[in-house]
């Protein structure tokens, strides 16, 4: 009997493939056509569940990509030229870094792509959350740039930037409604936070501070789960240690409790 079932939704799966391929207007992947047929089956907790793993991995490798294009343009820079002169590395690649910047900026996104977290709210408020796919990449490409050239910035709003997009365009490619598109857009946010940083619960934190407002509990899972898919991908990826260790002078006593 289970073998029949599990043959029943194979069959399905194969007939909505074909009517999604038949009728669809534009040519999608495979796996995009499997995730359609889930969220059909799911419900709504169930599927934004999923997103939350899917948008929380993406983003996390968004963050991943944007540390390590840093980390390699910095080694290129002090690791393989000798410069007698350090002026270089404080007054020419910074300004270098804003110039090559401001030459892709105004070449490949005509001089239009906004930056920073006040974009993405006011996607949010003014835009049903809908963020342009390219910043999905433009944000990393610009801060891999600047930031490992040694301009004055931050790995913390472009890579919230980019999560942001991947979670508002994964919401948009599955038709979801807007309350739901936000929410995925915050998990994108939250995901690629915790990736970069390794801090899932600083991303969970910054998503309601920043992004979110009246969150149920419903809603708060999905924000976690994407956390923590993006910290630990970025984890097992770049192996990084802990940056800080503390270690306690003395051990807790719970006795000294009534002379606080």
């Amino acid at each position: 009997m289970k073998r029949f079932n599990t043959i029943k939704k194979y069959h399905n799966f194969l007939r909505y493939k074909r009517d999604f391929t038949e009728y669809s207007v534009k040519k999608v992947f495979s796996f995009e056509i499997f995730i359609h047929w889930l969220k059909s089956k799911l419900s709504r907790n169930q599927f934004l569940l999923l997103a939350g793993i899917l948008v929380g991995l993406t983003a996390g490798m968004a963050g991943v990509l944007l540390k390590s294009l840093v980390s390699y343009i910095h080694y290129f820079i002090t690791g393989k030229f000798h410069f007698t002169d350090q002026i270089f590395f404080y007054i020419v690649f910074p300004f270098l870094g804003i110039v090559l910047t401001t030459v892709i900026v105004i070449l490949f996104f005509k001089g239009q792509d906004r930056k920073g977290i006040p974009a993405i709210l006011y996607e949010i408020a003014q835009n049903s959350s809908h963020v342009s796919p390219i910043k999905m990449y433009s944000q990393i490409i610009q801060s891999a740039v600047t930031i490992g050239l040694g301009g004055s910035a931050g790995l913390e709003s472009p890579i919230a930037v980019t999560g942001a997009a991947i979670g508002s365009n994964f919401a948009k490619t599955y038709k979801l409604d807007y309350r739901n598109r936000t929410l995925l857009l915050a998990a994108g946010a939250t995901a690629g936070i915790a990736a970069a940083f390794n801090a899932p619960i600083a991303g969970v934190m910054f998503a309601f501070e920043i992004l979110l407002t009246g969150v149920v509990f419903t809603d708060f899972i999905p924000l976690v789960v994407a956390a923590v898919c993006g910290s630990l991908l970025s984890k097992m990826i770049l192996n990084e240690d802990v940056l800080f260790h503390f270690t306690a002078r003395n051990e807790f006593n719970y006795g000294n409790l009534p002379f606080i």
